[in-house]
């Protein structure tokens, strides 16, 4: 019953995070940026996710590189815990966890090479 209220909250979370960001359209401001005055990995995320719902590529994956394979992650996530949901399972739960473990320092390192791209182009 937990792991099942766990995965619903996860997928309430990723819908209300996009319907607030790309249907009603609120402007969220980069804390990172904010705060340090640099730009984040993810800076610059939610013009690119607009590009790229408008069909421009190029110019999405110019705000930022990371937008494609975000959104690919997002919908997997959304279907593997959808599934999990139905199934009243932890599976995926147990994947990221494995994965993060195992991979850690190769996500740490993507994220820091694009933060730096990103400052580098002033997001």
């Amino acid at each position: 019953m937990m792991n099942r209220v766990k995965n619903i909250i996860i997928l309430i979370g990723i819908l209300v995070f996009f319907i607030l960001l790309f249907v009603i359209n609120i402007p969220m401001p980069c804390l990172f940026k904010t705060w340090l005055g640099i730009s984040c990995p993810t800076c610059g995320f939610t013009r690119s996710v607009q590009e790229l719902l408008s069909g421009n590529i190029m110019n999405s994956l110019r705000y930022n590189i990371l937008t494609i394979p975000l959104i690919i992650f997002v919908i997997v996530t959304f279907i593997y815990v959808f599934i999990d949901v139905i199934n009243n399972t932890k599976n995926y739960i147990t994947l990221m966890n494995k994965l993060l473990k195992k991979y850690w320092i190769v996500i740490f390192i993507i994220l820091l090479i694009i933060m730096i791209i990103n400052n580098i182009r002033v997001i």
